[in-house]
């Protein structure tokens, strides 16, 4: 009787250090997921991917976000609509590698821009966040204007603002000119405004702020909702150091921005517009005038409305790629796969349906 309660014992914790190690591997294929795909994924995805720098362009319907990463530095530029907020999570969380933003930058106030703000702070630990120089109504109320910066109303532009204030360890950084981050063969260079006199409490798209990537010998302009008042005064301001390889162009390919004098000095190779429906056929962005203005300096031209997420990344070789849906494994897949080895495992058998005998 002693040996079969001894040989029941080790069954049972042989059995339950094999569930041990099963339940661990899975959670380790789900946590590591990513490099997991990238090892059988042989696309230019998964090459971009494991180099040092990446940029990527969501597609977040009518609106703007872009994911930058040099290293283990992780930038965001904008959130999109709350319409996107989750896809938008979920794309950042699989190409973003860990649960920190090192930079979050709100260009301006538009909910196109900030909708989905709230949830990345509430997804993920943003270390600094960049803010327009205008404040949110909640902000005004709490803290005041001490520094005549104006209010916007704009609620999606609130609820992000409020979600910083509460962000753990988030320092709050208005966003003026100047360099933010140089690392070796890396710099973001903020370019737009100068000082709170560039702005006008009557158009929020003044706000915007005009960011420059540089990576080795490439580099990115990122203009936001920027007008042509400020193509003008970065035409002035930094005529011998505008051009640029990739171009996010502005207003979402508003034929009353990215001029022709403009795009004569920066002259890019490629020309990201992030647009959605409602913006072709409601607004007329990205209409004909204005890739005729792209056409014309030579720019290679990808919407987010038909190319979905577009992914730039230099490592010896220029790559781009373009895809609907990043590599996934979910949880639910690997759920029930951990589910089934558990029960091969413990030797449990599912109950056969018994079939009734004719009598």
């Amino acid at each position: 009787m002693k040996k079969e309660r001894s040989g029941l014992t080790k069954d049972i914790i042989v059995r339950s250090v094999l569930t041990l190690l099963m339940v661990t591997l899975f959670c380790l294929v789900y946590i590591f997921q990513f490099q997991i795909v990238c090892l059988f994924d042989k696309t230019n995805y998964s090459v971009i991917a494991q180099s040092d720098f990446e940029v990527c362009y969501f597609d977040v319907g009518q609106g703007d976000s872009t994911y930058i990463r040099y290293k283990d530095i992780s930038i965001l530029i904008d959130a999109g609509p709350s319409s996107s907020t989750d896809s938008l999570v979920n794309s950042l969380s699989q190409v973003n590698r860990g649960s920190e933003i090192d930079y979050f930058f709100v260009t301006h106030p538009d909910s196109d821009h900030t909708g989905g703000g709230y949830g990345i702070f509430k997804n993920f630990n943003v270390k600094n966040f960049y803010r327009p120089i205008i404040l949110s109504t909640t902000e005004n109320s709490i803290y005041g204007d001490a520094k005549g910066y104006g209010i916007d109303t704009t609620k999606a532009y609130d609820k992000t603002i409020m979600a910083a204030y509460e962000e753990k360890g988030c320092e709050i950084i208005d966003t003026f000119e100047g360099r933010v981050i140089y690392e070796n063969e890396f710099a973001l260079d903020v370019l737009y405004p100068t000082d709170i006199s560039d702005v006008s409490a009557t158009d929020s798209n003044s706000y915007s702020t005009v960011i420059k990537v540089t990576y080795k010998n490439f580099s990115y302009l990122f203009m936001a909702d920027a007008n042509t008042s400020i193509e003008n005064k970065l035409i002035t301001d930094y005529a011998d150091n505008l051009d640029c390889d990739v171009l996010k162009v502005a207003h979402h390919g508003s034929k009353y921005a990215t001029s022709s004098a403009f795009l004569d000095v920066v002259t890019p190779k490629y020309a990201i517009i992030s647009v959605g429906k409602m913006g072709i056929n409601n607004y007329g962005h990205a209409g004909e005038e204005i890739k005729s203005r792209l056409t014309t300096v030579g720019a290679e031209i990808y919407l987010t409305y038909t190319s979905k997420n577009i992914l730039f990344g230099n490592n010896d070789d220029y790559t781009i790629y373009t895809f609907e849906e990043l590599p996934d494994i979910h949880i639910g897949m690997i759920s029930v796969a951990c589910g089934v080895v558990i029960l091969v495992i413990w030797g449990i058998k599912l109950p056969k349906r018994q079939k009734k005998k004719k009598i």
